[in-house]
C-alpha cells in the first residue's frame, strides 16, 4: 500500500520567523520520514497553482466551479467569487478579515445581496449565493483586470491587492461603491448593535467562464482533502474528493493538507504552531508506525511551495546514514 500527502503552509515568508518556528516545533516523526526518504526536485508552486496544474490548466476558473460543486448550474458567461468581508482599520489601512463559514445568516445574506443587486442592476451585474456566505456575481463581459486570490490578502492591508490592469481604476471605484451599500444597510446597523463584525466589504477573486473551454482532469481518482476549490475540481472531473478524518487510517492513497495556510496567510504563529503539532499527531506518527509495520510500503510527502518531494520506501530501513531533518 503506498500513500502520497501533499503538504502546504510550511514556510513563513519572513526568514527569521520561519527559522525560530523550525527551532520551536517538534516533529520527529516527520523528521524522520523526510530524513530518510529519497529526494526529488518538483516545480515550485503554491496551493491555487499546484491545484490548476493538476488540473491541466493554467488558471482554475474558480466561481463557476464552485458554483456547479454547490449544485447550481452556472449561466453561460463571466463569473467571480464576491467574498463578503469584514475590512478593518489599522494604521492607516484597510485590512481584511474573512468572515467565517456561519457568520452570516440566511436573512442577513439574502438582505445585502439585495442591496447590492438592486444597485448594480442598470450594470447588469446579476448576484446568487448558494449559501449565505458564498456569493458570487455574473458580469455582462469580462473585467479587464486581475484579481488576488482572497488567501494572498487575508489578514493584510488590501492596498497591494487591489485589482490591476487597464480597468483598475473603475474596479477601485466600484470596490468602494460596494463598501457604502453595505456600510449604510441596517443589517450591519443590527451586527453593530449585537457587537457582530461588519459585513462591510466584498473581494473578487476566481474569475471564470462558463461553459469551461476544456475539461479538467482529476488531482487523483479519489482524494482525501477538505478545501472546497479542490473538492470542486474533482466534482468537474467526476472523481471523489473525501473529506480529511480527524486521524490516520488505512487505506487513503491520495491526501492533500493545506489547512496551515488558514494561520500562515492569517498571520497567526500560535495557530499554525499548534496545527502542525496535531499533524504529527494525528497523521505523521501514525504514518510512521504504519511504515514500520510494513503496513505502508511508500510514502511520498510532497512539500510543492519548497519545490521538493521525498519518498521513503521500505529500503529507508537499512539507509542508516541518512539523518532525520524538516523540511527546509
Amino acid at each position: 500500500m503506498d500513500i502520497t500527502v501533499t503538504l502546504f503552509g510550511w514556510r513563513w515568508s519572513d526568514p527569521a520567523v520561519n527559522a525560530a518556528a523550525l527551532r520551536e516545533l517538534n516533529l520527529p516523526a516527520l523528521a524522520w520520514l523526510w530524513g530518510r526518504g529519497r529526494a526529488e526536485a518538483i516545480p515550485v508552486a503554491a496551493y491555487d497553482g499546484w491545484l490548476a496544474s493538476c488540473a491541466g490548466v493554467d488558471r482554475l476558473p474558480e466561481a463557476p466551479l464552485l458554483l456547479a460543486a454547490a449544485g447550481i448550474e452556472p449561466a453561460a458567461g463571466c463569473w467571480l467569487r464576491c467574498d463578503p468581508v469584514t475590512l478593518e482599520l489599522h494604521n492607516d489601512q484597510l485590512v481584511l478579515q474573512e468572515l467565517a463559514p456561519n457568520a452570516i445568516s440566511a436573512a442577513e445574506s439574502a438582505a445585502l445581496l439585495a442591496a447590492l443587486q438592486n444597485h448594480f442592476a442598470a450594470d447588469g451585474w446579476e448576484f446568487c449565493a448558494p449559501q449565505p456566505g458564498c456569493w458570487f456575481v455574473r458580469l455582462p463581459v469580462p473585467p479587464q483586470v486581475s484579481f488576488a486570490s482572497i488567501n494572498a490578502v487575508r489578514g493584510r492591508a488590501v492596498n497591494a491587492a487591489m485589482p490591476e490592469g487597464p480597468d483598475a481604476l473603475h474596479w477601485h471605484s466600484l470596490l468602494n461603491e460596494i463598501q457604502m451599500v453595505l456600510y449604510n444597510h441596517p443589517v450591519n446597523d443590527a451586527r453593530s448593535a449585537a457587537g457582530l463584525p461588519l459585513v462591510s466589504g466584498v473581494w473578487f477573486s476566481g474569475q471564470g467562464d462558463w461553459p469551461l473551454a476544456t475539461p479538467l482532469t482529476a488531482v487523483a481518482p479519489e482524494v482525501h482533502g477538505n478545501d472546497v476549490l479542490l473538492q470542486a475540481v474533482q466534482h468537474h472531473a467526476e472523481a471523489r474528493c473525501v473529506p480529511v478524518p480527524a486521524v490516520y487510517q488505512p487505506g487513503i492513497r491520495h491526501l492533500v493538507l493545506q489547512d496551515a495556510l488558514m494561520p500562515l496567510q492569517g498571520n497567526d504563529p500560535v495557530g499554525w504552531f499548534a496545527h502542525w503539532q496535531a499533524l504529527e499527531t494525528d497523521w505523521f506518527a501514525p504514518l510512521l508506525t504504519a511504515w514500520r509495520r510494513r503496513e505502508l510500503q511508500r510514502i511520498t510527502l510532497v512539500f510543492p511551495e519548497l519545490g521538493q518531494q521525498r519518498t521513503l520506501t521500505q529500503a529507508g530501513r537499512w539507509q542508516f546514514w541518512r539523518r532525520a531533518e524538516l523540511p527546509r
